[in-house]
């Protein structure tokens, strides 16, 4: 079990990394076919290093959530029928292998109650980051800014699902569920809150947004 955790996360990890460099390549490609350019040099140069457009952006967020659920299907799908080769057991991990649980009402109630009371903290050590560290702040909350300030009605609406419900439940699904029933297989919990919450911080590839989402 230690192992195939192991090669889980070892799984995951790379297959993320290659995914990552296709899907910026393809948002390249993308923001020069809705800009009218060339895929050449020249194309490349003529977008800068400006932001794409918006409904490049949201088109690229949504692949982004949907390639890592995917992946993380993969690891606790090809983890089951390597368990099933070695043991025979015949069940799906679906649901456990998601993390996927009950939970007592109180759990819910505290769960909720630390949302909404202790949720300022890391916006106000980003805030803080972005004012005496503007080096690390590699603007990405300022993207989703812009587009609730300038986007359309429509891309307002798509943004605000991606925020607030497809990149949670994702984001659940896959540190606190894929990854977490891997590592756990081979590392004590403590450790395995703090890897999946570097894990997690890193994914975001935003100092200005990594640091605080670590807490």
């Amino acid at each position: 079990e230690a192992a195939l955790g192991l090669i889980q996360l070892g799984t995951f990890v790379g297959l993320w990394a290659v995914f990552f460099i296709v899907l910026q390549l393809g948002v390249i490609a993308a923001w020069l076919t809705v800009a009218g350019e060339p895929l050449s040099l020249a194309g490349l140069q003529s977008i800068g290093g400006g932001m794409p457009p918006t409904n490049v952006l949201l088109g690229t967020l949504v692949v982004q959530f949907a390639g890592m659920l995917a992946l993380a299907a993969g690891i606790v799908g090809g983890g089951g029928f390597v368990r099933r080769l070695g043991t025979g057991i015949r069940s799906l991990p679906w649901r456990k292998g998601f993390g996927i649980r009950g939970a007592l009402p109180l759990a819910w109630v505290a769960a909720i109650a630390a949302g909404v009371t202790v949720g300022w903290f890391p916006g106000y050590i980003a805030d803080l980051i972005r004012t005496y560290l503007p080096s690390l702040d590699f603007g990405a909350v300022g993207v989703v800014g812009d587009v609730l300030e300038t986007g359309t009605l429509s891309e307002k609406v798509v943004l605000a699902l991606i925020i607030a419900v497809i990149a949670p439940v994702v984001e659940e699904l896959v540190f606190r569920g894929a990854l977490w029933n891997a590592l756990e297989r081979w590392l004590p919990g403590p450790v395995v809150i703090v890897v999946t919450a570097m894990l997690f911080a890193g994914f975001h590839l935003d100092p200005a947004q990594a640091i605080p989402l670590l807490f």
